[in-house]
C-alpha cells in the first residue's frame, strides 16, 4: 500500500509538469488512438504493453493481449474525459486453438460540439468530432513462452461536415523471460494509416512486466514515436497494482501527460474496473466491464497448471517463511533461556564471594566469560574477585614467610617475600623481611659486609626497628675486628 501511495502522490504532483513532453504542436499524428482506453490500463497508467492478462485482456494494447486466456471474453468500456468527450470501447477475444488467438475491437471517440469561427472571427456553427477505430488481430505462439500478433485496423474521422478515413497494421512481440518477468516489443502504425492529409507516425514499444511476491505487478513501458526523418519523442508509462485475493485489486500509474488510480473486482466468469484520471486540464473516469464465458480445454489444462504451480510456489514460501519463523523463534527461545542461566550463574557467583568463598566464585566467574566474553557484570565481579584474592593470598604469604623467618627458615623466607612482592611490588613489609632474610643468609656464609649491606637496606624501610639496628651493630664490630687482625 505504501508504493500505491507513494506511486500516487508522485503522480498528482508531477503530472502537470510532465504534460505534453516538448512536443511539436502539442501533439502528432495519431496521437488520440495511442492509448488503450480501458479501464485497467488506465488506471496502470496506460501500461502493461508487456504483461499477459488472464482475465482483462486489452485489445488496443499490445496484440499479443488475449492470446493467454482460455475464455472467449467480451470487453466493453466507457469513459468521461475532459468536457463532453466520451469514449465507448467494445472488444472480443476468442481462443481459436492452443496455438491462434483472434479478436476484434472498436473504439469510438466523440468530442462535445464547438463553435465554429471564419476566418473573419465570426461564428458561423457548430462542429462535432467523432473518431472511429475498427480491429481485428490475430495471435501466434511461435515457441515456448515467445507469442507474436498483428492487428490490422480501420481508423474512421469525422469532424462538422469532413470525412476521412485509413487503415494500418500494428505488430508485437511477447516473450515470457520466466513465470514473473515478460518482456514486450511492438511497432504501432507498422503500416501507417493515413487520414486525411494525416499519416500516422510510427510509434516504437519497449515494455517490461514483473511480478513480486505473487500480489504485486510492475509495469514499465517506454514509447518512442517517430515524428519526423526519424526524430524521436519519448514517453514512459508506469503501473502499479496490488492483488488482495484473487479478487479485488487496487492499481496507480504515471505517465508523461497524467496521473491515474483505479480499482478492479475480478470473478471467474465478469471483471468490473473503474479509473480516476487526473489530467492538468480536468478529471476523467472509465469503467470496463469484462464477461468470459466457454473455454479452450488445452488452455485451461495449461492455466489449472500454471495455477498449481503458483500455489506450489506459494506453498514453498510459505513453508520457507514458517521454517525461518520457527528458526528464529528456537534461536530467540534459546538465547533467553541461555541469558536467564547466565543471570543464575552470576548472581549464584556474586552470593558466594559474599560469602568469603572468593575461590569457588572466581571459577564460576571464569566459566561464564567464557561462554560469554561480553557480560560486563561478570566482568566487574570477577575483577574485584581478582583484588581480594590479591590481598588474601598475600596475607597469608607474609604470615608464612613471618613464622619461617622466626624458625630461621630464611631461604624459605625470601621465597614467599619474593611471591608477596610478585604481587604488590609495593608491600614494604615484604620488602624489609626479604632484605632482612637475605641478610640473615650471608651471615650464615660469613659474608658480613653483603649481610652489612642488606640491614642497610632494611634499616632505610624501618629505621626504628630493634633488630635491624642489634644485627647492624653486630656486622659491623665483626668487621672491625676483621679489618684489625688484618693490618
Amino acid at each position: 500500500m505504501k508504493l500505491l501511495l507513494a506511486v500516487t502522490i508522485i503522480g498528482c504532483f508531477t503530472s502537470g509538469l510532465l504534460a505534453w513532453w516538448d512536443r511539436p504542436g502539442g501533439g502528432f499524428a495519431g496521437q488520440v488512438y495511442e492509448n488503450p482506453l480501458d479501464a485497467r490500463s488506465a488506471a496502470l497508467g496506460y501500461s502493461g504493453y508487456a504483461e499477459n492478462r488472464r482475465l482483462n485482456p486489452s485489445f488496443w494494447s499490445n496484440p499479443v493481449s488475449g492470446a493467454f486466456s482460455s475464455y472467449q471474453s467480451l470487453d466493453f468500456s466507457w469513459g468521461q474525459l475532459f468536457g463532453l468527450t466520451q469514449i465507448l470501447g467494445l472488444s472480443y477475444f476468442h481462443p481459436w486453438s492452443k496455438k491462434y488467438t483472434w479478436a476484434a475491437g472498436l473504439l469510438n471517440l466523440g468530442a462535445g460540439n464547438i463553435e465554429q469561427t471564419t476566418t473573419f472571427g465570426e461564428i458561423g456553427g457548430e462542429l462535432s468530432s467523432n473518431n472511429l477505430k475498427l480491429g481485428v488481430a490475430i495471435t501466434d505462439y511461435l515457441r515456448p513462452n515467445f507469442w507474436t500478433a498483428a492487428r490490422l485496423k480501420f481508423v474512421r474521422q469525422n469532424i462538422g461536415p469532413e470525412n476521412s478515413a485509413g487503415a494500418g497494421l500494428d505488430i508485437g512481440w511477447l516473450y515470457r523471460l520466466n513465470p514473473e518477468i515478460n518482456l514486450g516489443f511492438g511497432i504501432e502504425n507498422f503500416l501507417a494509416p493515413r487520414v486525411g492529409s494525416d499519416e500516422f507516425v510510427r510509434i516504437i514499444k519497449i515494455a517490461r512486466s514483473q511480478r513480486f511476491n505473487q500480489q504485486w505487478l510492475l509495469n514499465t513501458d517506454l514509447a518512442f514515436p517517430v515524428v519526423d526523418n526519424w526524430t524521436f519523442l519519448t514517453e514512459y508509462f508506469i503501473g502499479v497494482e496490488r492483488e488482495f485475493g484473487r479478487d479485488l485489486s487496487a492499481r496507480v500509474g504515471i505517465n508523461n501527460q497524467q496521473a491515474s488510480i483505479g480499482f478492479g473486482l475480478d470473478t471467474e466468469k465478469l471483471s468490473f474496473s473503474y479509473c480516476l484520471i487526473i489530467h492538468p486540464l480536468d478529471f476523467g473516469h472509465l469503467i470496463s466491464l469484462n464477461l468470459r464465458y466457454g473455454f479452450l480445454p488445452e488452455r485451461m489444462a495449461e492455466e489449472v497448471q500454471d495455477r498449481l504451480t503458483e500455489l506450489r510456489g506459494r506453498q514453498v514460501e510459505y513453508e520457507e517463511y514458517l521454517h525461518r519463523t520457527r528458526g528464529e523463534l528456537s534461536r530467540e527461545k534459546e538465547k533467553l533461556t541461555n541469558q536467564a542461566l547466565a543471570t543464575a550463574q552470576f548472581y549464584r557467583a556474586e552470593r558466594l564471594f559474599q560469602e568469603g568463598k572468593i575461590l569457588e566464585s572466581k571459577n564460576i566467574l571464569i566459566d561464564l566469560l567464557k561462554k560469554y566474553p561480553d557480560y560486563e557484570a561478570a566482568k566487574i565481579l570477577l575483577s574485584e574477585v581478582n583484588v581480594r584474592l590479591d590481598i588474601k593470598t598475600i596475607e597469608r604469604f607474609y604470615a608464612e614467610a613471618e613464622k619461617a623467618y622466626a624458625n630461621r627458615s630464611y631461604g624459605l623466607a625470601q621465597e614467599l617475600t619474593a611471591k608477596i612482592l610478585s604481587l604488590d611490588s609495593s608491600h614494604q613489609k615484604a620488602k624489609f623481611l626479604r632484605f632482612m632474610a637475605q641478610g640473615q643468609l650471608f651471615l650464615q656464609e660469613k659474608k658480613y659486609l653483603q649481610a652489612k649491606g642488606e640491614f642497610l637496606e632494611a634499616l632505610k624501610i624501618s629505621p626504628e626497628n630493634d633488630e635491624v639496628n642489634e644485627l647492624l651493630k653486630r656486622v659491623q664490630t665483626i668487621i672491625d675486628i676483621e679489618q684489625l687482625e688484618n693490618k
